[in-house]
């Protein structure tokens, strides 16, 4: 018999009173559990308003209401698609600097940029296979797909150049493309176009500002973030071991966070070091547009739940969106 057997939604409703849960409009509540899930809603945001976060069958907090659990569950959706869309448009800009110089430091013709003599092997599986082996696959199934615009260009030009091919690429076979490229030049190109930098300085300021690292850093928690988002995560108060900022550098963190925060953990991996990788970017389309709609909601969401200002600045790790100004 399965640990978690089935429950209607009287059932539900149920749970949460024995459990002293208020709901103010049981109908209602009813009709959100139905549309949205228990799971999602319950599940995903209760522990804010549990008395034993450890131990649902404690109870809630007194004067935990159903309609604020689900508040928190709106929140954090919102936040979900302003993420995802920042991101989109991180990724176009990312994928735009990539096609580009490989286009200039490499050929625009597939045959040659698709050579693997421009990429590292990188790790190899049990099986003999290297990284390079899946990535030129993963190029060569994009180039030869039968849709538009790959099969117009093929026909057209007998070929399908860089800035066309990384429209099939999805974000992490972007970056991965990017990471296997052998020429360290060109590397510094695609980061200096990113970041606003002169390529050939790069290397002599990367001592002091660790610029290599925070790039490929960032590249992995917005990948993260895009992940995480895309299959409807819980966003708002997300924290990485494995997806994070790795070194301290003045370029992401400034005067703002001190090397003893970083190094006890604070925004390595929260919604705000996203925003600081997204801030440090030429592009500042990602950042403006996520940092503005995340001004919206939270405003939107303590204006109803003043009281809840602290808990999302400590679990968003955003003093820089200055919380208090919006209720």
């Amino acid at each position: 018999m399965s640990e978690k057997p089935f429950k209607t939604i009287d059932d539900q409703i149920k749970i949460l009173k024995d459990r002293n849960l208020i709901i103010l409009n049981e109908t209602a509540a009813k009709k959100t559990l139905q549309d949205y899930g228990y799971y999602e809603i319950i599940n995903g945001y209760k522990y804010p308003f549990l008395k034993d976060s450890s131990n649902d069958d404690i109870g809630y907090k007194p004067l935990a209401t159903f309609e604020h659990i689900f508040e928190l569950y709106q929140l954090d959706s919102n936040i979900r698609s302003s993420v995802m869309s920042a991101i989109e448009i991180f990724e176009n800009s990312f994928k735009q600097s990539l096609a580009y110089n490989i286009s200039k430091y490499i050929s625009d013709d597939f045959s040659v940029y698709s050579n693997k003599e421009n990429y590292s092997p990188g790790d190899i599986n049990q099986y003999g296979k290297s990284d390079r082996d899946f990535l030129l696959k993963k190029l060569n199934n994009v180039q030869a797909l039968d849709i538009e615009p790959y099969k117009h260009y093929r026909t057209k030009y007998n070929n399908v150049p860089p800035w066309i091919l990384v429209k099939g690429l999805s974000l992490g076979s972007s970056m991965y493309l990017f990471s296997l490229l052998k020429d360290k030049n060109i590397k510094e190109a695609v980061i200096g176009r990113m970041m606003g930098f002169d390529p050939s300085i790069i290397s002599g300021l990367d001592d002091l500002f660790k610029i290599k690292q925070v790039f490929s850093d960032s590249l992995t928690l917005i990948l993260d973030y895009r992940n995480l988002a895309a299959h409807g995560g819980r966003v708002y108060n997300h924290r990485s071991d494995k997806h994070q900022i790795s070194v301290y550098s003045p370029l992401l963190y400034a005067s703002s966070i001190s090397r003893t925060k970083f190094k006890n953990g604070y925004s390595r991996s929260s919604i705000n070091a996203l925003l600081l990788c997204l801030a440090i970017m030429e592009n500042n389309d990602p950042y403006t547009h996520l940092f503005t709609w995340l001004k919206v909601w939270i405003a939107q969401y303590i204006k109803k739940y003043p009281d809840d200002a602290s808990y999302l600045k400590e679990s968003m790790e955003i003093g820089n969106l200055d919380i208090a100004d919006m209720k």
